[in-house]
């Protein structure tokens, strides 16, 4: 088992210099001083860049003021390289390093960020899974949708919001074939990877009717779940 860790690790390693070593590629490093970082990370579930900046940093942050982006990738925390370790690997070393703080991010293409490993599956596998995964595009005419939606604040869902029972008969929901679980993965046709749980509650508050809303029955293994590094010190707190 060890060796196949570490092989996993060494291979993982050797993804990321070659991706890091493009010429699309852009590498930058920033230094964070005491007190907040300012970002929200989510897991990529890719075993080269296994953190990602989920959404743009706090405005007046030390993240925006480094110019971190969306969508960056954490390359290395202190130094040490991110490639090969887990998220919550990660998410310790930001927490124990002490200020001021060295981070490398990189900004990779969605094309060539899409070819990447996925630390668990491959991406042909994770991609034929969320294909067959069961969903529904839902037209809902009034203001309210009539459904409990829970927040997924506990497990950090890739995806924040979902159902927390079935819908009422007769609903449109219902009658799509939506079940207990399954999770919004879109509002207007906009997907909301990443969002957080009020978010989504605005948008499908603020977007005019008749709304269509997309659910989807996601797999447990394609869930992604984000964390808020917005606190002081940098203390994380799942958001």
């Amino acid at each position: 088992a060890a060796a196949a860790a570490a092989a996993e690790e060494a291979a993982a390693e050797a993804e990321a210099a070659a991706v890091l070593a493009a010429a699309d590629v852009t590498v930058r490093e920033a230094s964070f001083p005491a007190g907040p970082l300012g970002m929200r990370l989510h897991i990529t579930h890719r075993a080269a860049f296994p953190v990602e900046v989920g959404a743009a940093p706090d405005a007046a942050s030390a993240a925006e003021a480094a110019g971190v982006q969306a969508g960056d990738l954490l390359v290395s925390v202190a130094g040490a390289p991110t490639a090969g370790r887990t998220f919550d690997e990660c998410l310790d070393a930001l927490r124990a390093a002490p200020r001021p703080l060295t981070l490398k991010f990189a900004a990779v293409p969605d094309e060539r960020f899409a070819t990447l490993t996925w630390a668990q599956l491959t991406h042909d596998e994770a991609e034929a899974m969320m294909t067959a995964a069961p969903f529904a595009d839902v037209s809902f005419p009034d203001a309210r949708l009539g459904l409990l939606l829970l927040d997924g604040k506990g497990d950090a869902p890739r995806y924040p919001v979902s159902l927390k029972e079935s819908p009422p008969e007769g609903s449109p929901a219902a009658a799509a074939g939506v079940e207990a679980g399954w999770s919004v993965v879109a509002v207007a046709g906009e997907g909301v990877a990443g969002w957080r749980y009020a978010d989504v509650l605005a948008a499908i508050k603020g977007k005019p009717r008749p709304l269509t809303v997309t659910f989807a029955d996601v797999p447990a293994a394609l869930l992604m779940y984000t964390a808020d590094l917005g606190g002081v010190g940098g203390d994380s707190d799942s958001d």
